[in-house]
């Protein structure tokens, strides 16, 4: 719609004042029917003293101040014809640096119309933000009120002291912990220790028992060697001043064997030694040697297992 309008502005016609150019026609009509009458009608017979002006005699003055107003009113006409034009002319001259400036302004009023459509856009994201806003602050504030209001709400002194306190406890249970992991990893380096122990002596009371087997069965074979050279003496000396002498290997009944018991002392020795090494921590654990009665295969049998 705007296009249309805008092209029938520019090819609209432009009011032209015709008054002059009736008037023109007017006077040359009478112009016309002058000449025609004059021509036409009989000449009258001039008096004495007029002439032709071709024929040299004398003219009426009143035809020839006709004549002359006629052609004065023929000019000023065409004079007031061609000034018309010449004020048509500028009017299409400045109706041309009218239109081309109502298109410069026309351009910028849709540049200001966009700049304007995306700064409500704007301005409305930002009054949605600021209404989300100021809900959120009011709720906010609903909340604290309701905490403010509270009689089981403390001052703020005693807050910051119990907060202290709590680190503070915090803290020392953060220490205890630490020790107590590193408690923990000594007395399982003591425990795998007295385990390594535990197999080596073991491992010591087989070899141990072994060899007192061993050692048993090459004494009971001496003894029956020994009783049957004294039996053979006892036959061949028939008189009593010689007993047989029963020789018989020390037994160790009473408890561990002599290496077993250098053995645990030897570790318990290291053991403490290590100890006061690595930590000034006491330990709970500690080897006691008894006067325990040796183990049995089975007992042994079921250390292996553990």
């Amino acid at each position: 719609m705007d296009d249309s309008l805008d092209d029938l502005v520019r090819s609209r016609v432009l009011p032209t004042e015709d008054k002059y150019v009736k008037r023109i026609n007017r006077n040359v009509l009478k112009v016309e029917k002058l000449v025609n009458w004059t021509l036409t009608s009989p000449r009258p017979e001039r008096p004495p003293g007029f002439a032709d002006k071709d024929s040299g005699a004398k003219i009426d003055p009143e035809e020839d101040l006709t004549v002359a107003m006629l052609k004065d009113l023929v000019d000023m006409d065409h004079d007031l014809f061609a000034t018309s034009l010449l004020k048509i002319q500028i009017a299409n001259d400045m109706n041309a640096s009218e239109v081309e400036r109502y298109e410069q302004e026309k351009v910028k009023i849709v540049q200001d119309e966009q700049i304007a459509r995306d700064t409500i856009a704007k301005q409305r994201d930002e009054l949605l933000a600021a209404q989300q806003e100021k809900e959120n602050r009011l709720e906010y504030d609903a909340i604290a009120m309701e905490i403010f209001n509270s009689k089981s709400l403390k001052p703020r002194d005693e807050q910051a002291q119990a907060i202290a306190r709590l680190n503070a406890e915090i803290e020392e249970l953060e220490k205890e912990r630490d020790s107590d992991i590193k408690l923990w990893e000594t007395r399982r380096d003591h425990f795998s220790q007295i385990t390594n122990l535990l197999d080596g002596m073991v491992d010591e009371i087989k070899r141990e028992k072994e060899e007192q087997e061993r050692r048993e069965g090459m004494d009971e074979e001496e003894e029956g060697e020994e009783v049957e050279h004294g039996k053979d003496r006892d036959s061949a000396v028939p008189s009593g001043g010689n007993t047989p002498f029963h020789q018989s290997t020390p037994s160790f009944s009473g408890g561990l064997t002599p290496a077993a018991q250098r053995l645990l002392h030897k570790n318990a020795a290291a053991n403490s030694a290590s100890k006061e090494a690595s930590s000034p921590a006491p330990s709970n654990i500690d080897i006691v040697i008894t006067d325990a009665p040796p183990l049995k295969d089975d007992d042994m049998d079921k250390m292996d297992t553990t």
